[in-house]
């Protein structure tokens, strides 16, 4: 508690008083009467910036972070080269929403102590709230170079990696979608989900389309090799590059058991090598965005592998779990991986969101609408978590208290961007704005995969008149409906491959 009857003491006897204690306070865990005490010993030594930095601290521990941030930059103008004030500024500057100024402030922390992990950790999760994947990456890196058994490290570099991914992704398959290189990471992903014919399109396509990524003719027979067609993946093997690692890959897959001797002698001898020629894909800069993917790729899985072995029952460990269930249909396991989440952190924002997505994909909207309120009632603001809330309620019919939701989902991921202006575009159609309803659903066209936004507009076009229009819109209606007819051949026959053996194991 503070100490009465120091107005009785001279100064510097007060002032020895009241620091003793706030550092008894400090070891009982009481933040905030730590805190008075040391506003009055800063009353006293306003110039000590050692006091300001612990006052600083202690209102962060209390979470008073405005006051923190205050009593930091005092600190900081009296004593620039203090690390202490400087990190922990970074992080309330993060957690105020700042990032440039948390930026600034946790570079001057990693340059005054280079071997503290905290600095690059942190300056990791301030470029990544930034958007400046490559550089959250390196901080990451670092961190775990620092001290690599803080999981936390490695789990931000496969996420930081990640997210470049999916940016050259999003580049790709904008600037080129028919291209050779997107049409490799689309065969590539459809290989990972066991649905090896659209796999097998998509190889074609790519291998028919110049300039190409290399060893796409491996990659190919790989995914022959998958599926057990020997013969297909000798034929694709015949016309690789003697340089895109045939022997070793094959060598792997027989020690692992997946191929046995007499494949490997088979596909080994398949393999004759074909002469290397300089690749027309050189400065190309699909090929440099292509190369961008996989070596991210790689580099994530890497780092997320080194996560899981050090915290494999953390709860970040099942929300990766989880999300690895959910993008191949999988919910029920999700959700059971997104609980154990809960079980072990009960506010982590990743599982709430990840366990209302499961929900929503297995059809279960009053649990899904349960699990967005919970993750809402502390994260109001999040774009994403909006839409989906925002969603569910559409899909009850509930348009008047979705259009709020949706209005904050605007603010989410570019790629998300037009389903949400079809969603929006579907409450103004459904509650008399007709107008603002086109201008949405147009919006949201590139989303639609089966012709629901094409015929919502038809709608509305001939509500207003413009039946030219109504009637081009019903001509897509009819084309997205005859390939989703062909997409559901497709997945039924490739649903007889089981895909176990791509998930990892709990």
């Amino acid at each position: 508690m503070p100490l009465f009857g120091f107005g009785q003491q001279d100064p510097e006897a007060r002032y020895t008083a009241v620091v003793a204690a706030a550092q008894q306070a400090m070891s009982r865990s009481e933040f905030k009467t730590a805190a008075e005490n040391y506003q009055q010993a800063v009353k006293i030594h306003p110039e000590s910036a050692e006091m300001w930095a612990n006052l600083g601290l202690m209102e962060h521990e209390g979470g008073e972070y405005a006051e923190a941030m205050k009593s930091f930059e005092r600190a900081i103008h009296l004593k620039p080269s203090l690390y202490v004030p400087n990190l922990f500024l970074g992080i309330d500057s993060l957690h105020a929403g700042n990032t440039r100024a948390a930026i600034q402030s946790l570079v001057k922390a990693e340059r005054i102590n280079k071997t503290d992990p905290e600095a690059p950790l942190e300056l990791g999760r301030a470029y990544s709230s930034a958007g400046n994947f490559p550089a959250a990456a390196k901080e990451f890196a670092r961190a775990a170079e620092l001290n690599p058994a803080q999981s936390d490290a490695w789990l931000g570099e496969g996420l930081a990696y990640l997210d470049q991914v999916e940016v050259d992704a999003r580049k790709l398959s904008t600037d080129a979608p028919q291209s050779a290189y997107a049409q490799a990471l689309y065969a590539e992903s459809m290989t990972r989900q066991a649905r090896y014919i659209e796999a097998t399109d998509a190889f074609r396509k790519a291998i028919a389309v110049q300039p190409q990524p290399p060893c796409l003719h491996a990659e190919f027979g790989f995914m022959y090799v998958k599926q057990q067609k020997i013969q297909d993946a000798e034929s694709e093997f015949k016309q690789e590059a003697a340089s895109c690692g045939i022997p070793e890959f094959l060598a792997q897959e027989r020690a692992l058991g997946t191929v046995d001797e007499g494949t490997y002698q088979s596909l080994s001898a398949a393999r004759n090598g074909m002469p290397v020629t300089p690749s027309a894909s050189l400065h190309n800069p699909l090929s440099e965005l292509y190369s961008s993917i996989k070596t991210n790729q790689a580099l994530a899985l890497q780092a997320l592998a080194h996560f899981q072995e050090m915290a494999p029952g953390s709860a970040p460990s099942h929300v990766l779990l989880g999300d690895v269930y959910r993008q191949r249909h999988h919910y029920d396991d999700a959700q059971a991986q997104y609980k154990l989440a809960l079980e072990i952190s009960p506010a982590d924002h990743a599982a709430l969101l990840g366990l209302a997505y499961a929900y929503y994909g297995n059809a279960n909207l009053d649990a899904a609408i349960a699990t967005a309120k919970t993750a809402l009632a502390a994260n109001p603001t999040d774009p994403e978590l909006n839409l989906l809330m925002g969603d569910a309620l559409v899909s009850r019919h509930a348009f008047t208290a979705a259009e709020p939701f949706l209005q904050k989902g605007l603010a989410a991921k570019p790629q998300m961007l037009p389903h949400a202006h079809a969603l929006l575009g579907t409450v103004y159609a459904e509650t008399g704005r007709t107008q603002d309803a086109i201008a949405q659903l147009e919006m949201g066209l590139p989303a639609d995969q089966d012709g629901g936004t094409y015929y919502k507009l038809a709608r509305m076009y001939r509500k207003t008149g413009d039946t030219k229009k109504a009637d081009e819109a019903m001509q897509q209606v009819k084309t997205l409906e005859h390939q989703r007819r062909q997409g559901a051949v497709t997945a039924l026959q490739d649903s007889s491959t089981s895909v176990a053996d791509d998930l990892p194991k709990p």
